[in-house]
């Protein structure tokens, strides 16, 4: 429900060394539905009837679910009945989650700063970027607690690319020193970031950047 942390995520699973997979609602930030067991298709739920709704909602909040749908409602792409998904007056196969008027494709579609063009944002520099998707990994040692940092690294031509990966896994600004002034600002959990300053990086509560440089 943060979307900050949300935006964080994305910047880790995608510059991460491995193969990022992104369940579809995923970068719009779609929550797992309250639906109750007995308006469910799933073939677990039907097999656990027995469980009182009760106990269904005791362990969704320890994040087990023995009512798969609830992460299954149709992708909401609009404000328009049925969240998009289809026409109004047809049932879908499962009720649309209720916030969908809020949480939407269309609503973030034109926001620079919506979790779905964050992650527009680093799969466009994940694609162009081979130190990014096909690079090795070293983690970058780093006094503060607070930042994952690691770098990948893969030739291109006859130079060496490096992506540098820093993320700030705190809610206060941090500011550190630059360990590599000559490297770019390729792309920001932030669509407007100030992450470069002089010899030094400030990252925003939650902020995750990537720099780039060859060599």
């Amino acid at each position: 429900g943060d979307v900050a942390k949300a935006k964080l995520n994305a910047a880790l699973q995608l510059t991460a060394r491995g193969l990022p997979f992104i369940y579809y609602g995923e970068e719009i930030g779609m929550q797992n539905s309250r639906l109750p067991a007995k308006d469910s298709q799933d073939a677990v739920a039907h097999h656990f009837r027995w469980v009182p709704q009760l106990g269904h909602d005791i362990l969704r909040g320890s994040s087990i679910l023995l009512n798969r749908d609830e992460c299954r409602t149709p992708m909401q792409w609009d404000a328009s009945p049925n969240a998009g998904c289809c026409p109004a007056g047809v049932k879908p196969w499962l009720p649309a989650d209720p916030r969908y008027p809020q949480c939407n494709v269309a609503a973030q579609q034109h926001d620079p700063e919506s979790l779905l063009n964050c992650y527009k944002r680093f799969l466009t520099a994940r694609r162009a970027t081979p130190a990014l998707h096909a690079g090795s990994s070293t983690f970058i040692p780093l006094p503060q607690a607070d930042i994952l940092a690691y770098k990948r690294t893969a030739a291109v031509a006859d130079k060496t690319q490096e992506a540098l990966i820093f993320l700030n896994m705190s809610a206060r600004t941090v500011s550190f020193d630059n360990p590599a002034p000559d490297a770019a600002l390729l792309v920001s959990t932030r669509s407007r970031s100030e992450a470069l300053c002089g010899t030094y990086i400030h990252l925003a509560p939650w902020e995750g950047i990537v720099l780039l440089r060859s060599s």
